[in-house]
């Protein structure tokens, strides 16, 4: 097999691509985008306007896109997938979706004489890039069996574990273990607190208000470590109301344009959080309710000051709660401007700044005249 037809060129879709590449393979795609394919077309990539026509005349159709409705779409929809590609074709779905799904496109598939594999990933947009993914397969033993230079390609850890909807079936277990970690972490925190071992635990605002699914080939997103999964952003949503975090960081990491400008592959950890820390967390946590204003407050400044034991500062910030404003890197401050925010809409504008009795900063929308300054 050298033609492969890939549905889904996204951030885990992008690398898997580029690693067949350097395997040898022609790899034929379809993205709903062109634009943001341009770079792996020029890499050798041929591009096509519909997933049919990606699909017709291949020797493998690989699929990774976002959800299982997408799944169902480019397997499904009338002049796709399962009506274009040639009996005999290989058929790999890399999206985690469900069991019952990856058994429907197989028995669809197996009644037009294609051969169809469930095959969903572990190791995240990192793994896809350093081609390490763990591969999860379900489908006929034969057809996995012709299919190792492919997954070789892509991962290091491939495990074929029975027929189809088994590859989807071990994604869920991986999952549940995965959850049951974070469970057993917050009750080892909650159980150290509660007899009097002096930990803490701290998060970071894009880490509750993001998650993997939000991401995009840009190195605004490129941070350590990387957003996870919605369970995970989930989870720490709870342990705030619990307890068990006690601080937010702004988690604040500066660099220039250029160290970020390398996408998700080449740019430089860390995104700044300075300036947006309090207006995101006041409008997407206090204002829905999920925590209070006082805890929010305790979060930020009082639980870091005990911590550290620094000394109750001599200055203030007044914000505006009441002014809406979109979250636009070009005003900031600080000489990073790198953040995953940009065009957030937010309440809490930051008016002045003061220590020691000096005002430090202030907004100067607030001078009534030219010359009051």
């Amino acid at each position: 097999m050298k033609s492969i037809g890939w549905i889904g060129v996204g951030i885990m879709g992008k690398p898997m691509v580029r690693n067949l590449q350097k395997a040898g393979y022609t790899l034929h795609i379809y993205a709903r985008n062109r634009e943001k394919v341009a770079d792996v077309i020029q890499e050798g990539a041929i591009f096509h306007d519909t997933i049919g026509d990606c699909a017709q005349g291949r020797d493998a159709v690989i699929t990774m896109v976002g959800f299982p409705k997408d799944v169902e779409e480019v397997y499904f929809a009338p002049g796709n997938i399962l009506d274009r590609a040639d009996p005999g074709t290989y058929l790999i779905d890399m999206t985690t979706t469900s069991p019952t799904l990856a058994q429907r496109i197989y028995q669809e598939g197996a009644a037009r004489r294609l051969r169809v594999l469930d095959a969903p990933v572990t190791g995240g947009d990192s793994g896809a890039r350093a081609g390490t993914l763990s591969i999860l397969v379900g489908g006929d033993q034969a057809d996995f069996d012709a299919c190792p230079p492919i997954f070789q390609a892509m991962g290091t850890n491939i495990t074929y574990f029975g027929p189809a909807g088994c590859g989807q079936h071990a994604k869920m277990a991986n999952q549940i273990m995965i959850a049951g970690t974070l469970s057993g972490v917050c009750e080892a925190l909650t159980y150290a607190k509660a007899e009097g071992l002096d930990v803490t635990c701290e998060t970071a605002p894009h880490y509750l208000l993001m998650d993997e699914t939000m991401l995009q080939e840009d190195g605004r997103f490129k941070m350590n470590p990387p957003l996870r999964d919605k369970s995970d952003r989930e989870a720490l949503l709870e342990g705030l109301a619990d307890g068990t975090i006690d601080m937010i960081a702004t988690d604040h990491a500066p660099h220039s344009a250029e160290e970020k400008g390398g996408g998700l592959e080449k740019s430089a950890m860390g995104i700044v959080g300075l300036e947006t820390a309090f207006p995101l967390l006041y409008t997407y946590l206090v204002k829905p309710g999920v925590i209070s204003f006082a805890r929010l407050m305790e979060l930020l400044h009082d639980a870091p000051c005990r911590r550290f034991g620094i000394a109750p500062a001599t200055g203030f910030t007044v914000f505006d709660l009441n002014r809406t404003y979109p979250i636009d890197p070009a005003e900031f401050l600080s000489m990073g401007r790198a953040t995953p925010f940009a065009g957030w809409s937010v309440q809490g504008r930051c008016l002045l700044t003061a220590m020691e009795g000096r005002a430090v900063w202030y907004d100067k929308t607030l001078l009534e005249g030219e010359d009051a300054e």
